[in-house]
């Protein structure tokens, strides 16, 4: 009987799913997008291995081989992991990021500690090691020791051990019943850990054994019933620190780490240089008990920093370049989660379900390149995409990559650099527009070919802004033809600065001109003559465009055609683009009032881009956070910053929204991050209403999604008797149900219908919701 009552109900389930919202996202919910090839550190934990990267820290289940990304959505605090040790004493992960700040995760949940972070220690505050032992950490830290007991939360002591008490590097430690070791940069320390004023520096003995005062020992571990240190490349093991003999070294290769697991010894390190972008190999070389070496040089191993041996035999690594490196007597394998192939954002495309990332960039305040050479990412299904120098010949030497557009009617995508001109890309080839095939230049006094702004028009012209160029406006026709315009000459250095570019309604260009405004063109009824071309510099003061500020930074146009402009003080709207060659028109600022007080639209911000949404709303980024405004900028929606949501940075390079899902996709520069919206781009389809969740179960609390609908269509919800339960206005094609009614009491379990119009009853849509509680 429970058999056939779970088949009828999964068949109930079946009838109300909608497969089209199986990757969706809840309504608000964020995600983190950042790179995990950058491995910093590792720490085993049982069947779990962690591992930090230079921005967040994922966890690789040993028996599924399963990944689970962990970052600020689960709590932790910062970007930039500088260490990770697992205490299994406590069962608690101590990680340790590159501001010295800690965060400890256990029981599946984040504490931070920032007070080392914040503390007045004169010098730098670096941790370099975490040695777990009993219940404590110790942290090796760039000032002296510190003592961490995870069971309290507290810390214990701190030890400076410099001479007469000064602060010292401390490198590494290694305990061996009740005597601490440390690796400093003078050499290596010792002392009795029974003694109860460690604090004190004279209770700890220079041990000159092994080196002489003043050179440093690098790294000190206790393995096999003797001390392992490392001083000037080579490592020596002594049962007494007294007699030290070498066990390993070679000449040209950098020692970067010493662990030691199961009375083994695994050493990181590179051929050449210290230096990762120097170096020409790596390797892991693990010394066994009997002191033979096995050296681990495979090919997932390129630049290891961490390593640790297994009971098995095999090697786990932290790899600079390769994440997590697997390595065993037969075998190798990498492990790297999905992420994308750079955290720069500097331009950012979503269509069909798709994002496109440049991760190219520029320096803001005088549009200088930056030389960048990671190319661009696709983001499609959860699956990422890079394509830079390291893994694409012909992207070598295509540097600053900064717009991605795709063709209106192929599947070709232009991409434009900032240093080699216009790329087109299909899904397999590449080709290249620059000065030699193109009417493209270089900029004047610069053999660079800067492609700066890219956009469609309804024709499918191809319009390109060439940066500092003679002649800094392009196209590229529907017919394959190029062209050049001389546009009134802007003066600067180099002169032109012409950046972003859109076409507005009437098929005029505005294009942002670095500090010098925004200028408008018309190229008539003929691309090909220029005697009835029209240009228009529009300018900050009244009757010259009237513009906020003459630093004009992004451009948008909403879904009324109006122009929006961010500047770097706040945003002018014109909603008159056909006047420009007529009658003249000046941008309006919107006017903000809250709690009493009024005030042009962000007038002391920095506005860096503006999206609009499927309710033309508008998304803005600042230098300060992220606004989301009603259609007319008058009334601020929400705004998210570091401190109240998962951003990486307040400083907002770059806005995309995906029109179907919603998703809104936010770059800054520190990486991606996306946020779940509740507006989606109409249909005018006539069609079945999509809804998330369907059915809803008696353990989810959030808002209900209804996609598919017309433009702010009237929906309404009913139960199947016909009773009205919820009315409300869709946010351009998708409206939002809390799953309560008029009362405020949750909806009863059962069946709802749900009806879509809009306002001349010309597009409606039904659909179903099952709701259990």
């Amino acid at each position: 009987m429970r058999k056939k009552l779970m088949y009828i109900v999964a068949l109930l389930f079946g009838a109300f799913a909608v497969p089209a919202f199986a990757q969706q996202q809840a309504i608000g919910n964020w995600q983190v997008y950042l790179p995990q090839t950058d491995a910093t550190a590792i720490a085993p934990a049982g069947n779990k291995v962690y591992v930090g990267t230079k921005y967040y820290l994922y966890e690789y289940n040993i028996a599924d081989g399963s990944v689970r990304t962990l970052s600020g959505l689960n709590g932790f605090s910062e970007l930039g992991i500088a260490r990770l040790a697992y205490n299994s004493a406590v069962s608690a992960l101590v990680v340790t990021y590159n501001s010295a700040n800690i965060d400890v995760w256990k029981d599946g949940k984040v504490k931070n500690y920032p007070d080392i972070k914040r503390s007045n220690i004169a010098g730098e505050k670096q941790i370099y090691h975490l040695l777990p032992e009993g219940e404590k950490m110790y942290l090796s830290c760039s000032f002296g020791i510190v003592v961490f007991n995870l069971a309290s939360g507290e810390f214990e002591d701190t030890f400076v051990i410099g001479p007469n008490g000064a602060n010292i590097k401390v490198y590494q430690l290694a305990i061996h019943n009740n005597l601490i070791v440390a690796a400093t940069e003078n050499g290596l320390y010792q002392a009795d850990l029974t003694n109860p004023n460690l604090a004190f520096y004279t209770n700890w003995q220079q041990n000159t054994h092994i080196a002489p005062a003043g050179q440093p020992v690098a790294h000190v571990v206790y393995a096999n019933n003797r001390f392992f240190a490392e001083t000037d490349g080579i490592l020596y093991q002594s049962a007494d620190l007294t007699q030290w003999e070498p066990v390993y070294g070679n000449a040209g290769w950098c020692i970067q780490a010493v662990e030691t697991a199961y009375d083994k010894v695994a050493i990181c390190e590179w051929n050449g240089s210290c230096t990762a972008g120097s170096a020409t190999a790596g390797r892991v070389a693990v010394i066994n008990p009997d002191f033979s070496v096995d050296l681990f040089e495979k090919w997932d191993v390129n630049r290891p920093v961490q390593a640790f041996p297994d009971e098995w035999g095999n090697v786990w690594a932290a790899d600079l370049w390769q994440s997590l490196a697997i390595m065993g007597a037969n075998f190798s394998q990498t492990i790297v989660p999905e992420g994308p192939y750079s955290a720069n954002v500097f331009g950012l495309t979503a269509e069909n379900n798709r994002v496109w990332v440049a991760n190219g960039g520029i320096n803001y305040s005088n549009w200088n390149a930056l030389d960048r050479r990671e190319g661009f990412g696709i983001y499609e299904n959860g699956i990422w995409q890079g394509y830079g120098e390291r893994n694409t010949p012909f992207l070598t030497n295509k540097l600053d990559l900064l717009q991605i557009i795709k063709h209106p009617a192929q599947n070709l995508y232009y991409i434009a650099s900032y240093y080699a001109g216009l790329l087109t890309y299909n899904g397999a080839d590449y080709t290249l527009y620059n000065p030699q095939n193109s009417t493209l230049q270089t900029a004047v006094g610069d053999a660079r070919c800067r492609v700066s702004g890219l956009t469609f028009d309804s024709a499918g012209n191809l319009w390109v802004s060439n940066f500092g160029a003679p002649k800094a406006l392009s196209v590229l026709t529907a017919q394959g033809e190029w062209q050049s315009f001389t546009t009134p000459f802007i003066t600067g250095d180099p002169p032109n600065p012409l950046t972003q570019i859109l076409v507005d309604d009437y098929d005029q260009k505005w294009v942002v001109a670095h500090k010098n405004g925004l200028l408008v063109f018309n190229h008539g009824t003929s691309l090909q003559s220029t005697t009835d071309d029209n240009y228009k510099l529009l300018k900050s003061g009244s009757g010259l465009g009237n513009l906020p500020s003459n630093e004009v930074t992004c451009i948008a146009k909403d879904k009324d055609g109006a122009i929006w402009v961010g500047t770097g003080k706040g945003i002018g709207v014109y909603y008159c683009p056909y006047a420009i060659f007529t009658n003249g028109c000046d941008a309006v600022k919107p006017y903000v009032e809250v709690t009493g007080y009024g005030a042009y639209l962000l007038e002391t911000e920095v506005v860096r881009a503006i999206a609009v949404d499927g309710a033309n709303r508008k998304w803005v980024g600042t230098e300060n956070g992220l606004w989301l405004l009603s259609p007319d900028g008058t009334v601020p929606l929400q705004y998210f910053t570091t401190q109240n949501s998962p951003l990486l940075s307040n400083f907002i390079t770059a806005i995309a929204i995906n029109g179907q899902s919603g998703e809104v996709y936010i770059g800054t520069d520190r990486g991606l991050v996306s946020y779940r919206s509740d507006a989606t781009e109409s249909t005018n389809a006539n069609g079945k209403l999509l809804v998330f969740p369907n059915p809803v179960r008696p353990e989810y609390e959030g808002n209900i999604a209804i996609q598919g609908l017309a433009q702010n269509a009237n929906v309404k919800i009913t139960d199947v008797a016909g009773n009205l339960v919820f009315e409300t206005t869709a946010n351009g094609g998708t409206a939002i149900w809390n799953g309560k009614d008029y009362t405020g009491k949750k909806a009863a379990s059962g069946v709802y219908l749900i009806f879509g119009s809009n306002s001349d009853g010309s597009d409606n849509v039904t659909g179903k919701l099952m709701i259990i509680r």
